[in-house]
C-alpha cells in the first residue's frame, strides 16, 4: 500500500508541473463568456490541441480522485488486494506516460499515440472499477 501511495501522491505532483507550464491556456469554463475558438474539419493542430487540454483535464481529475481514495482508505484503513493495487498503479503509470507522449510526438506519430492514450485512459477506468466498484 505504500508504494501506491507514494506513487500516487508523489508521482502526479511532479507531472503537474511538467504539464502546467506546457499545457497552454485552459479551457473556458462552462457558462463563461470566454470566445470559443470552432474546429474546422481540417484544421489538425486544433483538433489535437483540444484533445490535448482535455487529456490535460483528465489527468487531473484522476489524480484529484486517486489521492482522495487514498487518503479515505488510509483514514479508514482499508486495504484494496494487492492484485487489484498493483494493476490500478501499473494503470495509473501507464496513463500518465501516454498522456505525456501526447505533448511531445509529432504529426507522424500522434494517431497511433492518440490510441495509446485512449487505451491507457481505459485500462486505468477498468482497473479503478476492479478496485472500486461502487463507482460504476
Amino acid at each position: 500500500m505504500r508504494t501506491l501511495a507514494a506513487s500516487i501522491v508523489m508521482g502526479p505532483l511532479m507531472l503537474i508541473g511538467a504539464l502546467a507550464a506546457s499545457a497552454g491556456p485552459s479551457t473556458p469554463a462552462f457558462g463563461s463568456d470566454a470566445p470559443i475558438h470552432l474546429v474546422s474539419s481540417g484544421d489538425r493542430t486544433a483538433d489535437r490541441d483540444t484533445f490535448k487540454r482535455q487529456a490535460w483535464n483528465d489527468t487531473q481529475e484522476w489524480q484529484y480522485r486517486l489521492y482522495n481514495f487514498n487518503e479515505t482508505a488510509k483514514a479508514n484503513g482499508h486495504k484494496a488486494g494487492a492484485e487489484a493495487e498493483n494493476e490500478l498503479n501499473q494503470a495509473w503509470t501507464d496513463y500518465r506516460a501516454a498522456a505525456r507522449n501526447l505533448r511531445t510526438v509529432g504529426d507522424d506519430g500522434w494517431k497511433s499515440t492518440k490510441t495509446s492514450y485512449v487505451q491507457a485512459s481505459r485500462d486505468l477506468a477498468n482497473a479503478w472499477d476492479k478496485i472500486r466498484p461502487e463507482n460504476r
